[in-house]
């Protein structure tokens, strides 16, 4: 006699967020998923009640059927992979509030909804069948309840030679493209990251041109913009090798084929107007980045990049899945020969 096929593990996450609107308290149904909403004044996570910032939190629980095992050997691996499953939340509830947003454009039901990311997240815990997976993120500052410091890795004192000044230009544009990507926005973080390094790109070809005798600016201009379909492919590669001696594949030789990817994504995002996920948009980041990164090893750039920002860029592009041959992994992660 065959034994009954086992059920499907559920999966639950406590999610609370940074933000509150007419969503009326209860229950939701997204695809296959489950959502109850609530706004309560304190939540317990077994240190003693926490007060949450009353009319500006929701919390949410998502939980949906884990048919084919993957979000729970997830949630249960000792790898990067267990950070991933918080990202399936997240995408359930934009799902939810993107259809408030959608009914009240410019309303003040409106105000505060959009889609969200893992930085509006105040909390979030997991569970696998009611049981916790030891794994509660804490995003709200807890300083009064916990005694530390207000500020313990003194990012104030760095911040301090920054502030109002034009440090490290190309470095301020990529900033749209972490917050983008740290509120959920992936589709606007895969443009951004297109457009910052085409505008570089193209300034990198007009001081070539330029210190081969063309100094009129108009004129560079005409010759730069006359160049339509394939842009990136020809300026970093044959027009670079003329202006400079050197294409960037033969400073990096995997970025043809990942500037080859970026410039399809980019595409497909804004002609197509398709969706896209966050892995696309790490990915996208990194690639941006390091092809800056590789120019700048050459003197092509001279800006440099802030400690932390260029392998932050690494690590979220190494923490994706359905990596491609040009995403870093192993030692590629902390080191880099264009850092």
């Amino acid at each position: 006699m065959q034994s009954e096929p086992k059920p499907p593990s559920k999966i639950e996450f406590f999610v609370c967020l940074s933000l509150q609107g007419p969503i009326v308290p209860g229950d939701y149904r997204v695809g296959r998923a489950d959502i109850n909403v609530s706004y309560p004044d304190q939540f317990d996570f077994g240190l003693g009640p926490i007060q949450l910032p009353k009319g500006g939190s929701t919390l949410f629980k998502v939980s949906w059927p884990d048919t084919d095992g993957r979000t729970k050997a997830h949630l249960e691996s000792k790898s990067f992979h267990r950070k991933l499953p918080i990202y399936e939340a997240l995408n359930l509830i934009s799902k939810l509030l993107t259809a408030y947003k959608l009914v009240r454009v410019g309303h003040a039901d409106g105000m505060r909804i959009r889609t969200v990311g893992i930085c509006d997240t105040i909390f979030y815990a997991s569970f696998i069948d009611g049981v916790s997976t030891g794994d509660l993120n804490v995003g709200i500052r807890l300083h009064p309840w916990t005694k530390l410091p207000f500020d313990p890795h003194g990012t104030t004192e760095l911040a301090k030679a920054h502030i109002d000044t034009d440090t490290y230009p190309i470095a301020r544009r990529y900033l749209r493209c972490f917050e983008l990507l740290e509120y959920g926005f992936y589709k606007e973080t895969v443009i951004v990251a297109h457009a910052v390094l085409d505008d570089v790109v193209q300034d990198v070809i007009h001081e070539q041109i330029k210190a081969k005798g063309l100094t009129d600016r108009q004129s560079r201009e005409l010759l730069v913009r006359a160049i339509k379909e394939s842009r990136m492919r020809i300026y970093l590669g044959p027009l670079l090798k003329i202006l400079a001696g050197v294409s960037i594949g033969e400073i990096w030789s995997e970025a043809p084929a990942a500037l080859s990817w970026l410039n399809k994504v980019r595409n497909q995002i804004a002609h197509r107007g398709s969706t896209d996920d966050r892995d696309s948009a790490c990915k996208a980041v990194f690639v941006s980045i390091k092809t800056v990164a590789a120019l700048r090893s050459r003197g092509l750039v001279t800006e440099a990049f802030p400690p932390g920002m260029f392998r932050h860029a690494r690590l979220t592009a190494a923490w994706t899945l359905n990596a491609e041959s040009w995403v870093p992994s192993g030692d590629g992660i902390e080191t880099d020969p264009f850092d």
